[in-house]
Parts: structure tokens; sequence; C-alpha cells
């Protein structure tokens, strides 16, 4: 009877254990869920920054991306503007030795025309006081763009416009040309013999040639002037309307017919 009835204490006993085992138990597990739980609770709020964070990095890294190539093309503009620049500031050096040199030009040809406008001057008072002017005798002194002329009419040179034989009346006209070109070496004479229409054309240039050569002849044998200073142009008919009948002739300064050619030369080769 005792053996029975410890036999049941003890079956009682376990029984209250397992009991109390299995409650403990099962709050470990609730335990454990509401652990599991707030661990997947943790978890999906790290993976929700995780993806906050992954879009953050890729507006970065496009920012990134945006900012180098902004750096590259800053980098090449700059290179171009540099180019740039140093054409500009060749093309500006050029631009100043290009006005430097015309700025020397022009002062030479200032120069020279200065020069040339001081001889056409002088020689202009030579003649006049060698020879004067009479309007009523067809003697005309003028000064023109590069020289000095006297107009003489060929009535007055010949006595009459269809001869070739100087008249003595003109030789002290004549000489006071000759003392000018004496006295001035360095200028030349250019002789045109013009005529009127009227007559036949070959008689027209054979008269104006030989009156063109009587004056220059005069000029050699009675005054001594070089041949290769005297240059004649026979015009006939054909010069200009209001030099019918008369002779032209032309006192051009050797240095003056250097500078007209090198102005020429410096126009053409700047053109």
């Amino acid at each position: 009877m005792k053996y029975t009835f410890s036999l049941v204490l003890s079956i009682c006993a376990l029984a209250m254990m397992h009991a109390q085992s299995k409650k403990d138990l099962l709050a470990e597990v609730e335990t454990l869920k509401q652990q599991l739980n707030t661990t997947k609770e943790e978890l999906n709020t790290v993976r929700q920054s995780e993806k906050s964070y992954m879009v953050k990095v890729e507006s970065l890294e496009s920012q990134n991306k945006e900012l180098k190539e902004s750096n590259t093309s800053l980098l090449t503009n700059m290179g171009s503007f540099t180019e740039l620049s140093k054409k500009k500031t060749q093309n500006l050096e050029n631009s100043l030795l290009s006005l430097k040199e015309k700025d020397k030009q022009l002062n030479v040809i200032n120069e020279a025309i200065a020069k040339a406008d001081s001889t056409k001057l002088a020689t202009l008072q030579l003649l006049k006081q060698a020879v004067g002017e009479n309007a009523d005798s067809g003697v005309n002194i003028a000064v023109g763009d590069r020289a000095v002329s006297v107009t003489l009419s060929n009535t007055f040179l010949f006595g009459d416009a269809k001869n070739d034989k100087i008249s003595e009346d003109a030789k002290a006209t004549l000489e006071g040309i000759g003392k000018v070109l004496t006295a001035k070496s360095d200028l030349n004479a250019i002789i045109q013999g013009n005529t009127s229409a009227g007559s036949d054309e070959k008689d027209n240039w054979d008269r104006s040639a030989k009156q063109a050569v009587a004056l220059a002849t005069l000029l050699q044998t009675d005054h001594n002037i070089e041949a290769d200073r005297i240059h004649i142009e026979a015009n006939g008919a054909q010069g200009p309307a209001n030099f019918d009948n008369m002779t032209l002739i032309t006192l051009m300064n050797t240095t003056a017919e250097d500078f007209y050619k090198e102005v020429k030369s410096v126009m053409k080769d700047n053109k």
C-alpha cells in the first residue's frame, strides 16, 4: 500500500514537473517568436535603409559623372580659348607690324612729296625769272602734279604754225629754258609737238615731229643740254584739244620720276 502511494506521488510529481516544463517551453517559444518578429522588422528597416542609401549613391555617382564631364568640357573650352587668344594676339601683333610698315612708307612718301613740291616750286621760280610769262606771245608757265611745264604758241615759236624754223623772238625765251636746264642738271625736258586738225594726218605728224626736233636741237647745240635729258613726243593733231598748235615743254625732276615709279611699285605690292 505504501509502495503504491509512493508511486502515485512520484507520478504526480513527474506530471507536475512536466506541466511546468511545457509551460516554460511555451513561454520560451513565445519569446523567441517575439525576438524573430523584432529581428524581421529590424531586417526590413535595414533593407529599406539600404535601398535609400543605394538611391543616394546612384544620385551621387550620376552627379560625379556630370561634374567630370563638365570639367572635361571646361578644360577643352579653356584650351580652345587659349589657342584662340594666342591667334588673336598674333594677328594683333601682325596688324601692328603692318601698320608700322605702312606708316613708315607713308612717311617716306610724304617726305618725297614734300621734296618734289619744293623742287617744283624752285623750278617755277627759276622759269619765271628766266622766261617770264606773256599771254600775248603765247607763253604760259604752269605747275602740274608731277612737273613744271611751259606752253608756247607755235605761231610765236615758228612765226607760222606750219613752219618748223624757230623765230628770233622765240630764241630769247628758249634761252631762258636752256639756262634753267643748265642750272638744274637733275631736270629732264619732255617736248611735245601738237598741230591742229584740218590738214593731212601724215603732214600733221610730220610737222609736229619736225617742230619738236627743232626745239630739241636748239637746246642741244646752243645751250649744251645733253641729248639723253631731252625726250620728244610728236602728237600731230591727236593731242589734247586745248593744245592745238601749241608746243608743251615739261621740266621733270629725275628724282621725282624715280619717286613716282617707287610709289606705283609700293601701291602695286600692297593691292
